[in-house]
């Protein structure tokens, strides 16, 4: 991955809004207890996400008392994010983020006319009228205002555009733009959003939905468009580009931008340092897949145990000489420390890993003995169709030294 050539510049343009609490929530199977929530909420704070999306505040009962500790939470100073609700563009909606005292909410429309017409059985012109009053409202009451439209990248390019300029005269302090159901690629991503940032002035946010694995890169294409027009552009600007995540990746059908994996890229891959403790992210990521009874994949990028786990030969030695020969990411980069590197041995491991793993088990073996040994060990993985278990690998050493 290139670096942008304004990295150091953009890195407070770029913010992340994390929704776990609200889309992440959604996920088949998922449910949160409010003490959960809470915390979650907390764990993001400390992180350093500027934004949460928290929840349904027009759901009475539970999901309005946990809004309620997490307002009280946010009046005492110890959460500092910006807290938003979620809502449809109905007035008696939106009228709960006020009596609530939420920092703002979005309106969600959808605005392709397929969804249009099979959802609302309404028109674009009378969609158009209702985001327009809801902003007003959601404005009217001092509120934050996203206008959120669903399959954004799915619309009539023309319509889009209405509904963007609408959004901005109405006073939204920003527009997103939703790939609702993970159809989108990255090319189409960077041709939209350029066009969105040459022809308007608001604040842009890219929600992206991982159905086609391709949420992440959506997000660097949104912000290389928006690296090359802040290039473009004789003064600093103050516009800002959102984009969404959640925890773990969690979400509706194949789940949202993943948070570790984005933070990742920022800072690994495109050098944009934003304000997010990277530090964090592995006890963040492991308290959500506990709550949510979904464990993290082994070879989920960034935080994955895999991405410190090496047995083929030549990748163990070159991970002993260095790791970073064969590490993008150190532990210690998600807040684990060096223990959660685990240099393994299969049937496609060396003479170096072989001693290396035999040391760890108290027996030291000459080049002769450890070469002596590959053989056996290739076909004790090849039988098992796994690797050995220590006890095993002891059991073919004192094989290997009883006299013939």
């Amino acid at each position: 991955m290139t670096q942008l050539r304004k990295s150091a510049d953009i890195k407070h343009s770029i913010v992340i809004s994390d929704t776990t609490l609200r889309d992440g929530e959604q996920t088949f199977g998922i449910v949160f207890s409010n003490e959960e929530k809470l915390e979650i909420a907390r764990q993001l704070d400390k992180l350093g996400i500027q934004e949460l999306e928290v929840g349904f505040p027009a759901q009475e009962g539970s999901e309005q008392a946990y809004l309620q500790e997490l307002i009280a939470s946010k009046t005492n100073g110890d959460i500092t994010a910006r807290i938003l609700g979620w809502h449809r563009p109905f007035r008696e909606e939106l009228s709960w983020s006020v009596k609530l005292g939420l920092d703002g909410c979005c309106s969600s429309t959808p605005i392709t006319n397929y969804m249009i017409e099979s959802i609302l059985k309404s028109t674009p012109s009378q969609i158009l009228q209702a985001q327009q009053n809801a902003l007003t409202f959601i404005k009217q009451n001092g509120l934050y205002a996203v206008s959120d439209f669903q399959d954004a990248f799915n619309a009539d390019r023309s319509f889009l555009f209405e509904m963007i300029q609408m959004s901005e005269e109405t006073g939204a302090d920003r527009v997103r733009l939703c790939d609702t159901v993970g159809r989108t690629d990255p090319f189409m991503i960077f041709d939209i959003i350029t066009d969105i940032l040459n022809n308007s002035e608001i604040d842009v946010e890219l929600h992206a939905h991982n159905d086609l694995g391709m949420a992440v890169a959506n997000c660097v294409a949104a912000i290389k468009a928006f690296d090359l027009w802040y290039e473009a552009q004789k003064e600093r600007p103050s516009r800002k580009l959102y984009l969404t995540t959640t925890v773990n990746g969690i979400g509706e059908r194949a789940g949202n931008t993943d948070l570790a994996t984005l933070v990742g890229a920022l800072k690994i891959g495109l050098n944009i340092n934003v304000s997010v403790q990277e530090s964090r992210l592995s006890s963040v990521c492991d308290y959500v897949s506990q709550a949510s009874s979904r464990p993290i994949p082994i070879n989920a990028p960034v935080v994955g145990p895999n991405i410190w786990s090496h047995s083929s030969g030549i990748h163990v030695d070159g991970v002993l000489k260095s790791p970073a020969n064969y590490e993008l990411i150190s532990p210690e980069f998600v807040g684990k420390t060096n223990t959660a590197r685990r240099l393994g041995i299969n049937k496609h491991s060396g003479k170096r890993a072989v001693q290396h793993k035999f040391a760890g088990l108290g027996i030291p073996l000459t080049d002769e003995a450890a070469l002596k040994l590959l053989p056996q060990i290739r076909e004790g993985t090849i039988q098992n169709k796994r690797m050995l278990f220590d006890h095993e690998l002891v059991d073919l050493v004192n094989r290997s030294q009883k006299p013939s």
